[in-house]
């Protein structure tokens, strides 16, 4: 029972980044790319602007939070078989833990730590 609430509630944290990202376009997230600075990129879309440096800083934080999950699923197999499901559920809640306070945390101004938040939800969940 415990495990199919870690996995509806852990799993899958990095799949929905995507759908997070309205909420970090309007809190104003990297919103400094998109000044007036050389190598600033709009692009007019449906209605709106979009800025380049602001939706690729979102997508590395996406792709390094996706590539994480399955690349962190060939060591938690190696190691269930040498440590246990316990040691392993552990290790994993842990990551997952500092990755949700990174990211908490993380201010693209102040202190940028998103695509290392992401690296440790994905890793983390995926040991579940």
């Amino acid at each position: 029972c415990l495990s199919v609430v870690e996995c509806l509630l852990c799993t899958g944290v990095t799949f929905g980044l995507s759908a997070l990202t309205i909420a970090l376009k309007r809190d104003g997230q990297f919103a400094e790319t998109c000044g007036g600075a050389e190598g600033a990129t709009m692009l007019e879309g449906e209605g709106e602007e979009e800025c380049v440096g602001q939706k690729l800083k979102f997508n590395a934080m996406f792709t390094a939070g996706t590539v994480s999950v399955p690349l962190s699923m060939m060591f938690w197999g190696r190691l269930i078989d040498l440590k246990g499901v316990k040691w392993v559920r552990l290790v994993s809640l842990s990551l997952f833990t500092v990755g949700c306070v990174l990211f908490a945390e993380s201010d693209s101004k102040t202190f940028d730590a998103y695509v290392v938040s992401c690296v440790f939800l994905g890793s983390g969940g995926a040991g579940f």
